[in-house]
């Protein structure tokens, strides 16, 4: 039976939901754009399953210790707190197949024991009716979050190595090249979209500031090498951490951005990768000044975004200098 394909009848709002997760996590078949579902669904089997099961307990927990204080009977608190578990913190999920998407998962070596032991603690829901509700209780968490869980085993081994000052050594998606390099932090961008490892990596005998997001890193291992961080290093990571990041920052260097009132009415308007001048007044011609103390990769991208480029001017201020 656990050799059979499994059919989970989704909401439609549930099943877009994961296609967007896996092509963010960018989790596609061999052709680089159609979704790898199965590997999609397995992984966020194997990075969940067991936690769902711990955060339904412990939802049933806290209730239980809630009725508690209402002298009702211990053998019926139990019961009660499942029930309303099952019915209003699940209520989102229909027991019909109507207007559903179907998602067909295969078991693997990976997900056989984990699905097997969901097969015995299905507590009168339907396969199906399991799925979609560790799903949804998937989708309630932030998209970082969900990264972190979809590549647990790639987040546990940098954790790991982080708290035990190890190096870790990895390829990517992109490229088949070997990286050892000393993990400093794994930071999510402002939007809370994507993790990323901010690491020293050691180039050609000099110290990198490097960035990798989180699902583009594979075949990761923990070295025997203790971590080797140069000690500049640090606080530029801590300004990636502050900018964003996706973007690198390797040395000091100030930006000086003037807009118009146009200009800085559209700037306010902008959210997503937009950094923070760490200084921003108004000239007395009624132009703002804006500093900025990030990437200038993060500020070009920032720019490309204005469609009036007459809005705003880059001016080269002398001795300015963080």
């Amino acid at each position: 039976m656990l050799d059979d394909k499994i059919n989970i009848y989704l909401p439609k709002e549930i099943a877009n939901s994961l296609d967007d997760d896996a092509i963010s996590f960018e989790i596609f078949k061999n052709d680089g754009f159609s979704i790898n579902r199965n590997r999609f669904l397995s992984s966020l089997i194997i990075g969940y399953a067991r936690k769902y099961e711990d955060e339904i307990d412990n939802y049933i927990t806290l209730i239980e210790n809630e009725l508690k204080n209402e002298k009702i009977n211990k053998n019926r608190t139990t019961h009660i707190a499942k029930k309303i578990v099952e019915n209003v913190f699940m209520s989102e999920i229909s027991n019909g197949r109507n207007g559903s998407v179907v998602f067909s998962l295969k078991p693997t070596s990976q997900t056989k024991n984990i699905i097997e032991y969901i097969y015995s603690n299905l507590n009168n829901n339907s396969v199906s009716q399991y799925f979609c509700k560790l799903f949804l209780n998937y989708l309630k968490k932030p998209r970082y979050e969900r990264e972190q869980l979809i590549f647990k085993n790639t987040y546990d081994v940098i954790s790991d190595a982080i708290k035990k000052d190890k190096m870790v050594y990895f390829t990517t998606t992109r490229s088949n090249t070997m990286h050892e390099v000393s993990p400093f932090t794994i930071a999510n961008s402002k939007e809370e979209l994507h993790n990323y490892l901010l690491c020293d990596e050691i180039i050609e005998d000099k110290h990198t500031v490097q960035t990798y997001r989180l699902n583009r890193i594979k075949s990761i291992n923990l070295s025997n090498r203790k971590c080797n961080i140069l000690e500049e290093n640090i606080g530029f990571f801590k300004k990636m951490i502050m900018y964003g990041p996706q973007y690198v920052i390797d040395h000091n260097e100030l930006t000086t951005i003037v807009f118009n009132d146009s200009g800085i009415r559209t700037f306010n308007k902008i959210y997503i990768n937009k950094p923070n001048p760490i200084r921003r007044t108004r000239r007395d011609n009624g132009e703002w000044e804006c500093v900025f103390d990030c990437s200038k990769k993060q500020i070009d991208q920032l720019l490309n975004k204005f469609e009036d480029k007459s809005v705003f001017r880059e001016e080269v201020i002398q001795n300015e200098q963080n």
